[in-house]
């Protein structure tokens, strides 16, 4: 997670954190093809983190420049994601 959070920061200058990086994991995994192996690790986080973060960011757009040095608060439910700010 740390390249996510790290390119999140350099582009948004946004702290992205996680209610439990445990829990997120434990989600992600639930929906990976075990028979795809590592790759689809990484199509999961891309699919379900970065393009849910990447929309929540777009909604929030015209408000960025006031959360620089906030953080962005992942939560993970049973239904999926919930992203906040946290300042």
């Amino acid at each position: 997670m740390i390249p996510i959070k790290k390119g999140i920061q350099e582009k948004y200058r946004l702290d992205l954190e996680f209610d439990s990086e445990i829990k997120f994991i434990n989600y992600i995994l639930k929906n990976v093809d075990k028979t795809k192996g590592g790759r689809d690790i990484l199509n999961a986080i891309n699919d379900i983190l970065l393009d849910q973060l990447a929309m929540f960011l777009f909604k929030n757009k015209n408000d960025l420049g006031l959360y620089k040095g906030a953080k962005v608060l992942v939560t993970t439910t049973e239904k999926g994601l919930e992203f906040s700010f946290d300042e």
